[in-house]
């Protein structure tokens, strides 16, 4: 039989599963024999010979991969050398960019002393269109978003843009970003989906919870490795602290931290001091929070 996977490589203990293990081999199955563009691209053929009955003797071997319509799409051929013990034989291919999207079967025909054999296996490839088609009230959340990713000629760009520009605008910045960060859309967007989630668990549940200084550093620097939720107390208001792992922005070459404060009693937070060289900076905002509890 044949088996189509996703991950084909020598098995390495400190990194790979146990559960796809093949010998000496790190085999990761394609799941139903679907492969997403810009997901799982890389399709392998893997299969094995048995008793060959001979060694130093090499087999012909073609792969025939045909439409559901019977088309024929691609045929290679190669010759594989035969030992007497088992042979395991594999091909590569890069579905997405080779096929396009349908159903198609590849077909192995081997050819060896004077016997044919051949085996088949069906699978599909899906393209998703990575243009995202946006409502009319998603147009200033998905601009927003996109502005806390720009640097300064991109956010003068982005002011001059009419709503048709701004969401063709959006989906190539979202292409370039996946190219340049050697990820797919897919990822930064489910990625940009988890943020989201985290900015809504501590912002008013509203459209508007995009919007603001919170949000404008989780989407910039991703999900904090340590948040802390101080309460409001007969001397302060209350305050969240956030701290990433990332001393390169930090001006004391430690943990960045940011706090955010509740200072207009709506809901909304508002960044109050950082240890961010790039962001506000206010040594005194404890004394402020405690001045505005009064």
């Amino acid at each position: 039989d044949i088996l189509l996977a996703d991950e084909l490589d020598y098995f390495r203990e400190t990194t790979d599963s146990a559960m796809y293990q093949f010998e000496d081999l790190y085999i990761n199955p394609t799941v139903n024999n679907n492969y997403v563009a810009g997901v799982n691209n890389a399709m392998f053929v893997y299969f094995e010979i048995f008793d060959s009955q001979a060694s130093n003797q090499n087999a012909n071997i073609t792969y025939s991969i045909f439409k559901q319509s019977g088309e024929l799409v691609s045929k290679v051929e190669a010759n594989q050398l035969m030992s007497n013990q088992s042979n395991r034989i594999y091909k590569f291919y890069n579905v997405a960019a080779k096929f396009g999207s349908g159903s198609f079967v590849i077909k192995v025909e081997i050819n060896y002393r004077n016997l044919t054999k051949y085996i088949e296996k069906m699978f599909t490839v899906s393209i998703p269109s990575h243009k995202m088609s946006l409502l009319k009230y998603q147009i200033p959340i998905e601009k927003q978003v996109v502005r806390y990713l720009l640097n300064a000629t991109g956010k003068k760009l982005l002011k001059t843009l009419n709503n048709s520009q701004v969401v063709d605008f959006i989906n190539q910045f979202w292409i370039n970003k996946a190219k340049l960060e050697g990820k797919t859309v897919a990822e930064l967007r489910n990625q940009l989906d988890k943020e989201i989630d985290y900015i809504r668990q501590y912002t008013p549940k509203d459209q508007f919870y995009i919007f603001g200084d919170f949000a404008a550093i989780i989407i910039q620097y991703g999900i904090p490795a340590f948040l802390e939720r101080r309460t409001e107390s007969s001397t302060s208001l209350a305050y969240i602290e956030l701290s990433y792992n990332d001393s390169r922005r930090s001006i004391d070459g430690d943990q960045v931290r940011y706090y955010f404060a509740d200072i207009n009693q709506n809901g909304r937070l508002v960044l109050v001091h950082s240890t961010d060289k790039y962001y506000l900076q206010d040594p005194n905002w404890q004394k402020r929070l405690r001045r505005m509890s009064k």
